[in-house]
């Protein structure tokens, strides 16, 4: 609400789960969000492609809803840019359960590990290792909301935010972070590989 400029300042208490927040409402019915059709689906932000088909958790991962039910659920590309190329990664089985904000799938990466959070809470019914943009499929539990996820012009002053948030994480401004035109470089750990990513990435993906 404050990122879209609905409030001047405003601390949640609630971890920024909307679903148990007895203030949401209110603000909802005030400025409903409009249909996904009506915006912009092609969102790109400092240079990194943010599709609006889609519902964003704070943790940089996606959530999209699918014909049969179910949402399939990957890294958004700040994510995929924080990491690079992982060295494993371990998703949950096949039956296995996931929760909103606890652990989607855990990443190796030079000697790191640290936990994807998960947007969605539910049943994994299909794992694989982001071949096709995608990490999980995930049945929803009866009466999931994602009134928590952010959509339309939430994700865009979101992202904004996260890139400047990215910069204060790096500890050295906006240099290292943005290439020339205010880009994003597409594989920051191989780019810069003397920061302490394992804090950074902590800062970033909410460890």
């Amino acid at each position: 609400h404050e990122l879209t400029g609905e409030v001047r300042s405003r601390v949640c208490p609630n971890e920024f789960d909307c679903r148990i927040c007895q203030e949401h409402p209110k603000f909802a019915r005030v400025k409903p969000p409009g249909p996904m059709a009506e915006v912009d689906l092609h969102s790109v932000v400092c240079g990194i492609p943010a599709p609006l088909d889609r519902l964003y958790h704070r943790g940089h991962t996606w959530a999209k809803a699918e014909p049969g039910g179910t949402y399939t659920i990957g890294l958004d590309e700040l994510g995929l840019r924080l990491i690079g190329p992982p060295d494993s990664v371990d998703l949950p089985r096949r039956g296995s359960p996931v929760f909103v904000n606890g652990a989607a799938w855990t990443v190796h990466k030079d000697g790191d590990s640290f936990r994807v959070l998960s947007p969605v809470s539910g049943e994994v019914v299909e794992a694989e290792r982001g071949e096709h943009g995608w990490f999980l499929k995930v049945r929803p539990e009866q009466g999931f909301r994602t009134d928590h996820l952010l959509k339309g012009a939430e994700v865009e002053a979101w992202m904004t935010k996260e890139v400047e948030r990215l910069q204060l994480a790096l500890g050295a401004g906006p240099e290292p972070a943005l290439a020339d035109g205010g880009a994003l470089v597409k594989d920051l750990p191989d780019e810069y590989p003397d920061l302490d990513w394992p804090d950074v990435r902590a800062r970033m993906f909410l460890n």
